[in-house]
């Protein structure tokens, strides 16, 4: 019996896939994976964040120039960057999902985690399976 993937959370054979809750590879009719998004970055923080930089160049090489100035428009350049460091870890870890059509069953979340590694293993996985399933068939 192939085993295609075992893990702490899902274990996939060529005839099933087994997350706490066991199904035939068989019964699924059509699978998709739930990615979220990643969030565009608006051009006016990107816009923002470059014209900071530019000023704070500008005003730190101007001789007599006030510090305070300079020091404003390094802490909304640092803020601007913090906030974009914070969007893009939230996309990293955002859940990803699998779900499939069973017929008589209906749809069904079949698989679900936050990491991308794992969720990228699963997924090959049952990819394989359901390809061995179809090769057999044939």
């Amino acid at each position: 019996m192939p085993l295609f993937y075992r893990g702490p959370r899902a274990r996939i054979t060529h005839c099933s896939f087994e997350t706490g809750v066991h199904y035939r590879v068989a019964d699924f009719a059509r699978v998709w994976v739930v990615v979220p998004r990643e969030p565009a970055v608006p051009l006016l923080e990107v816009s923002c964040s470059s014209g900071a930089l530019a000023v704070v160049a500008v005003v730190a090489t101007q001789p007599g120039a006030p510090h305070a100035v300079g020091w404003v428009f390094l802490l909304l350049t640092a803020g601007i960057a913090a906030g974009f460091v914070r969007r893009r870890r939230r996309a990293r870890t955002a859940r990803r999902e699998l779900w499939a059509y069973i017929p008589g069953g209906g749809l069904v979340r079949i698989f679900t985690t936050a990491d991308p590694v794992e969720f990228g293993q699963v997924r090959r996985a049952l990819q394989r399976a359901i390809e061995w399933n179809e090769d057999t068939r044939s």
